[in-house]
């Protein structure tokens, strides 16, 4: 029996209601129920789901968790949680500005000097770990060149906060930080770890320019436990810090010949394994990231953002047109864009763009004329009646199946960022755009297996998940857009 399976007969018993009077009530087949019942059969659709809901009149709480038990049981408890994982992470992306959030600070002033001994202390306890870390970081913030290296895995929250106020503060610090994702195939959290390492490096990828980070793989459980000695080390030009597991223990050294030794480690390390992520932050290498990869040949496009994708609907000369940029950049654009359309014409047949977008984003871009995935100093807002001809392409190509694309409204109940957008292109690639509250654009180009492959599931699960709206009701919604004859916005 599966759970839902489970949590339908327990929910049916504490009702102390007949299989006969639930199919009555609900307008379910009798013979359908009694599937739902022993396991043979899950239900092709929420909408049974809801209506069982109804006739048991659930609590929120019971409505709860028997909807959860369907989404499990239609694609396992593992996949299911990864994909939770994934929309967390979503949903948690806004400016990154964590300065209202810190609640440390390095001061600017006089820091206590370096005492002569003894070379190398014992530290106990996570409030004078702690000070040994805030302290480390201060004295190296008053050096001429600061560096920091960071062997270390991002589950610190003091740790995490003092390097947040860093990337405020003090963004001439250089930063080097090595961790771990985990590669237990077994393991039913891999995927979901992975997604939180990479969320909580997030806001100082974004908001310091001296960061960076590079990854290996481990069996994060069996490496970093309470079994293993000092398996984390913060080093500057000062000092070194050897970590317990649990931020408890620790040897503090001032000694150069022990920073030497894990200085060259790092070294090593950096040397030896890739990038986590490659950054994007000029506009040609911008738009070269979002187009690039559509010149090659692949069987899918996906887009996740606020407003529509309009980029298949934007030809060469409408660039021409409309951009405000230098002319040197420009022709390296439209050259971009005239592969991009000689592409399309060759696999219109073959590949498959499908856009994500909210009801918000198309408002927004019907009211200003402008799209996120575009920087707005570089072209002027659409023109009216341009706006309003995009949406008509969108509404009559997805009604007849003509359009270029399959586009699907994200459902209020999934909280989308403002400034976010997500491409990919294959299996192996994603592309995550940030755009930050002084409107600076910053692309971050992934290749790391757990991570593309998380997104990429999450991707292929939207169109059976409650959090997208179907066919019918994206085209219910695009439908009060289309334009009236004075071409105002409703």
């Amino acid at each position: 029996m599966s759970i839902f399976s489970e949590h339908l007969h327990r929910l049916i018993t504490q009702a102390n209601i007949s299989v006969s009077r639930l199919s009555r009530e609900t307008g379910i087949d009798r013979s359908y129920i009694q599937k739902f019942l022993n396991g043979s059969r899950i239900p092709s659709s929420e909408s049974y789901v809801t209506k069982i809901c109804h006739s048991l009149q659930l609590t929120s709480r019971q409505r709860t968790e028997f909807v959860n038990s369907y989404r499990i049981a239609r694609v396992g408890e593992t996949s299911y949680s990864h994909f939770l994982a994934v929309k967390e992470f979503i949903e948690n992306i806004q400016d990154i500005n964590m300065s209202h959030t810190v609640s440390v600070s390095l001061p600017s002033g006089d820091v206590p000097p370096i005492p002569a001994q003894p070379n190398v202390e014992a530290l106990q306890g996570s409030i004078n770990i702690n000070q040994a870390i805030k302290l480390a970081l201060e004295r190296e913030c008053c050096q001429e060149q600061p560096e920091i290296y960071l062997l270390i895995q991002p589950e610190h929250v003091f740790l995490n906060q003092l390097l947040a106020l860093l990337s405020q503060t003090h963004k001439n610090v250089a930063i080097h930080h090595f961790i771990s994702l985990d590669n237990d195939s077994h393991s039913s959290w891999d995927n979901c770890y992975n997604i939180r390492i990479l969320q909580a490096i997030l806001p100082m990828i974004f908001n310091h320019p001296n960061y960076d980070a590079q990854y290996c793989y481990e069996n994060v459980a069996s490496h970093f436990n309470d079994n293993t000695i000092f398996p984390y080390a913060i080093i500057t030009s000062q000092t070194a810090l050897l970590l317990s597991y649990d931020m408890r223990t620790a040897l503090l050294s001032h000694d150069e010949g022990i920073r030497e030794v894990y200085r060259f480690k790092f070294r090593k390390l950096f040397d030896s394994y890739e990038p986590l992520y490659q950054k994007v932050d000029d506009y040609y290498s911008y738009f070269e990231s979002m187009l690039t990869p559509a010149l090659q040949y692949h069987d899918k496009a996906i887009s996740f953002q606020l407003e529509p994708c309009f980029g298949y609907m934007i030809t060469p000369d409408f660039i021409t047109e409309a951009a405000n940029i230098d002319y040197a950049t420009l022709d390296k654009v439209l050259l971009l864009f005239e592969q991009r359309e000689k592409y399309m014409s060759q696999v219109s047949d073959k590949l498959k763009v499908t856009a994500y977008f909210t009801e918000k984003g198309l408002k927004n871009f019907l009211k200003t004329g402008r799209i996120s995935e575009c920087p707005p100093e570089l072209y002027s807002p659409f023109p009216e009646s341009i706006r309003y001809d995009f949406v008509k392409q969108l509404y009559y190509g997805l009604l007849g199946g003509t359009l270029n694309q399959e586009i699907r409204l994200i459902s209020p109940s999934f909280h989308i960022p403002d400034n976010l957008i997500i491409s990919s292109h294959d299996d192996n690639h994603l592309l995550l755009t940030l755009i930050q509250s002084a409107g600076k654009y910053l692309t971050l180009s992934f290749n790391e297996t757990s991570i593309v492959h998380a997104f990429n599931d999450f991707f292929e699960y939207l169109p059976l998940s409650p959090w997208i709206l179907s066919h019918e009701e994206t085209l219910g919604v695009l439908k009060k857009y289309l334009p009236s004859k004075t071409d105002t916005i409703r």
